[in-house]
């Protein structure tokens, strides 16, 4: 790429934007960034991307400007502007056209004058404004859901772009809030580090820009000073350091080469001497490349110094990255070119308007290590299957009243008893199937409970055959979810010798109307009671065996017990009750364990593991029996006991 300019005049327009176009090339690549001066860092290393030419009209096309600007088409639409638009957006110095479409890097004017567009939407359409990958997943989803507003009504995309950003996020982001601008982002983020510390003060840096439309995101931007100074004013609780530049420092006369540890330096040693304390602190607003302020790289040193302050003095860390993240600056996300740089907070936005499907999982991807490392996303939905499948943890707000705050599936029973009834959720039509084509593993429902859906599902009827189940037996699945085993287990028992336990509507309305279907089998066949108490007075019938294949993972200890003692009351003498569960062998150790699937299990939330003492101790208070059951084959790695009666009855 040729040179550009190295100082552009904000207010010039005409001359500098007509200079621009013919000293920059049209190129596909993007130029290296050469080693920072600054103590102990390589800035930017390059080759950073290269995309393939998408101007299929002309590849080697380039800007082109053959009238004054605004050319006459443009000053005409320039006028109805004016008379229709508020005074502050009649301003058209900086962009001095009015554009009629683009082609791959190319914008073009009304006048047909040509620009290389390094604008882009604020840089939240990297690979261009109609790459045909992208339009066409546009078109498909715009035909299956039409406008919408997923964060109130969800889909089956939304959930696995929570995971997938889970997967993908930097160590220690665990989990995801949508907002519908990058501004509400830097809101939530704001909000969410005041809340987690209990603390008044964030500390950002001079020459950011985070937004413009709330009060907050304009006294905090502050990369020019026609930005905040109708806001400051109304903005408490911010304090500023300068950002670190190697280049120019307001310490320092001169150009650079500066060490930027230097600004580290200020804020330990003067604003927190001087103008606040740092256990007033709640978290540090910063952008790990500073945009609209010039482009700036901290050092490696730096971030270290920044980092041992968050953790010596409990700063949450907030990393705004809606202008660097998605390989704009080279990994996913900016944050991930330093060593150590682990946000707490995580502020995305208008990237993830790109992409496809496949695009969208790997961005997913890394934040579902966000919840392995303990950080925290906060996520706001009236849609039970995402909350189920991303958190561990509910609260329910009616009118800003909290009215519950706990496990996730008993969240969602209390929302029922307040909303609805069971037969309306049972009536609710159901958004659990996955596109055409689509993998049916990455359907809400499967991964509701942990995923290896149908390895569980055809785990469950092997084991059962194994035991000795035939069809004229009656046999009860507890926590049958979205009807895994009984896809398999309905064709094989005799009618309504099949009865499916589930405490959770959405999982078993899911079951029944796709899993069931599509499996050629009906819900009919059998018998399913679907509560929150672990009732099962409504089957007349005494089982020979029962199983859980998974259920103990979504329960507390007391309701594991609450589970044993309901069927308990209606194994038949001399039955079974096998079941599962994720064991942590030292009860002693409360710390995460990692199961034999790759999933971290938890003492104090869900996913839950136990001891084996644990559950002895239950089942013998209740009068029962328990023994160890060789279960190698399991699907998780879980191990498997055999419950049976000691007695004939139990209260």
């Amino acid at each position: 790429m040729s040179p550009i300019p190295h100082a552009l005049p904000r207010k010039e327009g005409l001359p500098w934007l007509r200079a621009l176009t013919s000293v920059v090339r049209y190129d596909h690549t993007v130029s290296t960034v050469n080693k920072s001066p600054n103590r102990g860092t390589e800035s930017l290393r390059a080759p950073l991307i290269k995309l393939e030419d998408r101007s299929t009209e002309n590849p080697m096309e380039y800007p082109s400007v053959t009238t004054e600007l605004p050319g006459p088409r443009s000053a005409e639409l320039f006028a109805r502007t004016d008379g229709a638009l508020s005074g502050a957006l009649t301003d058209h110095d900086e962009v001095p056209f009015v554009e009629s479409r683009k082609r791959g890097w190319i914008i073009e004017d009304a006048d047909g004058n040509t620009f290389a567009d390094h604008v882009s939407a604020w840089g939240s359409t990297p690979l261009g404004a109609n790459p045909p990958e992208v339009l066409a997943a546009v078109h498909a989803a715009q035909e299956r859901y039409g406008m919408e507003i997923s964060d109130y009504v969800h889909n089956e995309e939304s959930v696995l772009l929570s995971e997938r950003l889970a997967e993908i996020a930097p160590t220690g982001v665990t989990r995801s809030a949508f907002a519908v601008s990058g501004t509400l982002a830097v809101e939530a983020g704001v909000k969410l580090a005041r809340e987690a510390t209990g603390r008044p003060m964030i500390l950002t840096f001079h020459g950011q820009y985070h937004g413009e439309s709330t009060y907050l995101t304009a006294g905090a931007s502050s990369d020019l000073a026609e930005v905040t100074t109708q806001s400051a004013q109304y903005v408490a609780g911010l304090v500023f350091a300068p950002y670190p530049n190697a280049f120019r420092a307001p310490f320092h006369w001169g150009p650079g080469p500066y060490d930027d540890t230097m600004f580290a330096d200020f804020i330990e040693d003067w604003l927190l001497v001087h103008q606040v304390e740092p256990e007033q602190i709640a978290g540090v607003l910063i952008e790990p490349v500073l945009g609209e302020g010039g482009i700036l790289i901290p050092s490696q040193a730096f971030w270290d110094r920044l980092m041992a302050m968050c953790r010596r003095w409990g700063w949450k860390l907030i990393l705004d990255e809606v202008q660097t993240c998605m390989g704009r600056c080279g990994p996913m996300f900016a944050c991930q070119r330093w060593d150590g740089l682990d946000p707490d907070i995580l502020l995305l936005d208008e990237i993830f308007a790109v992409g496809d499907e496949d695009f969208q999982r790997q961005c997913m991807g890394t934040l579902k290590g966000f919840q392995d490392r303990g950080k925290t996303i906060l996520f706001v939905s009236h849609s039970p299957p995402a909350v189920q499948t991303i958190c561990h943890r509910a609260c329910l707000l009616d009118h800003g009243r909290l009215m519950y705050d706990g496990d996730v599936d008993s969240a969602f029973t209390e929302y029922r008893r307040l909303t609805a009834s069971p037969e309306d959720a049972v009536a609710r039509p159901s958004s659990a199937g996955a596109a055409p084509g689509a993998d049916p593993d990455f359907a809400w429902h499967r991964l509701a409970t942990g995923g290896k859906w149908s390895e569980e599902g055809r785990w469950t009827y092997d084991f059962l055959r194994d035991a000795g189940l035939t069809p004229d037996q009656y046999v009860l699945e507890v926590g049958c979810g979205s009807l895994a085993s009984a896809s398999l287990l309905l064709r094989y028992m005799h009618r309504g010798h099949y009865w499916g336990f589930e405490k959770d509507m959405a999982l078993y309305v899911a079951g029944v109307q796709v899993e069931l279907p599509r499996a050629g089998v009906w819900a009919e066949w059998g018998h399913f009671l679907v509560n929150d108490e672990f009732d099962l007075s409504g089957s007349p019938h005494e089982f020979d065996i029962a199983i859980a294949p998974s259920f103990f993972r979504r329960l507390t200890l007391n309701r594991v017990g609450r589970c044993v003692a309901g069927v308990l009351r209606k194994l038949r003498p001399g039955g079974r009750f096998f079941a599962a569960f994720a064991e942590n062998p030292d009860p002693a150790d409360f710390d995460p364990i990692v199961a034999a699937d790759g999933a971290r299990t938890y003492s104090d939330r869900e996913p839950f593991h136990y001891t084996y003492g644990m559950l002895a101790a239950i089942v013998e208070s209740l009068g029962g029996t328990i023994e160890r059951v060789d279960a190698r084959s399991h699907p998780r790695g879980d191990s498997v006991v055999a419950i049976g009666r000691a007695r004939p009855s139990v209260r």
